[in-house]
């Protein structure tokens, strides 16, 4: 299936990692905090870690590195749904197919993730490219135990899950946010950042990853990040989401 979206040079992007390597500081360092899954296609998360963010292959992400050393990968299950890769540094993105099911998922089912709350944080510039529906999941599993949004719809935005707050760019949404007012609050022009506080992972019963594996359920987007942390105070909460949206501005 064509791709649309420009691709820079291997040897460029290679260069780009490799700088932002070199910062030893990192916000979740900063706050004591130790991650359960630690990626993003642009920068270091986790002082120690020394790794490539991606691997590639003929303009395409084919893993997503975990830099919390809990080895959860991100990949695409299926075969020519890789995230397509575009900019270079800062504005290095892995492109979800608004025509195919790209998603990203850990390969982890939610009943072996550690038990407790945990916080996330998924950092994306949500499009809608127009296609023959607006159904787009997130966060989950893809169906089921997911979070979507669907603009024009009054339906929870969660469900199957125990989720204790929802914010994006770190406005709390109401418990009961509908799909149509996380469409409306998540697609606001550039990059944003969905959160979502007190998540029960062992609630969710597949596979915990982005996007969804639906023809009638895609998330169209350019990905940059996703954290998941044990449950944070408010204030290391907002600290996180404060560093993500200055880095990125």
């Amino acid at each position: 299936m064509p791709k649309t979206a420009s691709v820079t040079s291997s040897l460029t992007r290679g260069l780009t990692q490799d700088l932002f390597k070199t910062s030893s500081s990192t916000i979740l360092d900063s706050l004591g905090i130790t991650p359960e899954l630690a990626v993003s296609m642009t920068r270091k998360l986790v002082g120690s870690y020394s790794g490539d963010f991606y691997a590639e292959s003929g303009g395409f992400a084919t893993t997503v590195y975990d830099q919390s050393g809990n080895s959860r990968n991100l990949t695409n299950p299926a075969t020519g749904d890789d995230p397509e890769l575009t900019g270079s540094g800062k504005t290095t993105r892995g492109i979800f197919s608004s025509t195919s099911n790209t998603n990203l998922s850990t390969g982890i089912t939610g009943s072996s993730w550690p038990s407790g709350n945990h916080d996330v944080f998924i950092v994306l510039d949500p499009v809608y490219a127009g296609t023959s529906s607006d159904k787009q999941a997130i966060f989950g599993r893809g169906s089921g135990d997911v979070i979507r949004m669907d603009d024009g719809s009054g339906s929870s935005a969660i469900a199957g899950m125990t989720v204790g707050e929802i914010r994006v760019n770190d406005t709390i949404l109401p418990a009961t946010v509908t799909r149509n007012a996380l469409w409306d609050a998540l697609t606001v022009s550039g990059l944003n950042v969905l959160s979502l506080e007190d998540v029960d992972l062992q609630s969710i019963g597949g596979q915990i990853k982005l996007g969804g594996s639906d023809a009638n359920w895609r998330l169209e987007c350019h990905f940059a990040e996703w954290i998941i942390t044990p449950a944070l105070s408010d204030a290391d909460h907002t600290a996180i989401v404060t560093n993500i949206r200055d880095f990125y501005s």
